[in-house]
């Protein structure tokens, strides 16, 4: 509270937001400029909303960004305060998404340790998706969840790879089409 200044997107993430009726959204009275694809955008990403189903989670939201969201709640078996449990994440296809990185790469990005979980649809992302860490990356099923690359990748070095996996991390795909 008592921010000033013109702004067009705002971040939370990582925070126990179950149990909320109403919408959530960026409102910037300062701001007065034209509408434009992105503008007030809330970056909700990597927060408890009491679910693990995205659409459960629709009718809350205005412009928001809330992929990928915490497969489970808190960590800290109820200390004070909210441990985010980072360990899994559901990525879906539901609602804005902000930043420079697409909805899979936000979730491997953003995931410590197991598992991003891709929900049915067709996901456009690359043109490369890095993988840092061990990771397992499970679609909805074959032919259910799919996704695209954007763009060709370089034609040499690192570059190459649509999926590179870097050094010394292991990786798992499964239960998608690519």
């Amino acid at each position: 509270s008592g921010a000033t200044g013109n702004f067009t997107t705002a971040t939370v993430n990582f925070n126990n937001i179950s149990g909320n009726t109403t919408n959530l959204s960026v409102y910037n009275a300062a701001y007065s400029g034209p509408t434009v694809a992105g503008d007030g955008i809330l970056n909700a990403s990597g927060n408890w909303w009491g679910t693990d189903d995205p659409g459960a989670i629709t009718g809350l939201l205005g412009a928001i960004d809330y992929t990928p969201i915490l497969k489970n709640g808190d960590t800290d078996g109820g200390a004070v305060g909210f441990g985010a449990d980072k360990s899994e994440v559901i990525v879906h296809l539901l609602g804005e998404q902000s930043g420079g990185v697409g909805r899979i790469q936000e979730g491997i990005d953003m995931v410590e340790g197991s598992t991003v979980y891709l929900t049915a649809g067709t996901f456009n992302e690359g043109p490369q998706i890095v993988i840092d860490k061990d990771v397992n990356v499970i679609g909805a099923g074959v032919g259910n969840t799919i996704v695209v690359p954007t763009g060709d990748t370089t034609s040499s070095g690192d570059g190459r790879g649509w999926w590179l996996v870097n050094p010394g991390n292991e990786f798992n795909l499964s239960d998608l089409t690519l």
